[in-house]
């Protein structure tokens, strides 16, 4: 029935092992096949008609939702942005970039951090 078919855009995976082909609404780096577990890779892009959607975040793996999380913040990270990253406030935040095992960038005056080296010590820090 057309009046209940939703057309969205899909980005399309192939298994490399059993031959699945999967299609999700957002390109990433790679997807766990539904059917063998294995790692799928990108083949395509295009539209899709359905009628009803599933929940498969289970396929994407947790590395890579964590990715897109970070890539919303710039390459270079200031107080402002970690204060917001960790909910605390900016005050805080200077203090944390004040520590000697943090990856601080001094530019000057200005205190920053990579994007990369912040969730790298961040990650450290959740051990």
């Amino acid at each position: 029935m057309i009046n209940n078919t939703i057309f969205k855009s899909i980005h399309a995976y192939e298994c490399s092992n059993c031959g699945t082909t999967v299609g999700i609404n957002v390109k990433i780096e790679s997807l766990i096949c539904p059917e063998c577990n294995q790692s799928c890779r990108y083949i395509s892009e295009g539209f899709m008609a359905f009628s009803k959607t599933y929940n498969l975040d289970h396929l994407i793996p947790k590395d890579d939702k964590d990715d897109s999380e970070k890539d919303k913040y710039p390459f270079v990270l200031t107080a402002k942005h970690i204060s917001e990253i960790l909910d605390i406030s900016e005050r805080i935040a200077y203090e944390i970039m004040d520590s000697k095992d943090f990856p601080l960038l001094k530019i000057g005056r200005h205190k920053k951090v990579t994007r990369e080296a912040f969730f790298k010590w961040l990650d450290s820090k959740q051990s």
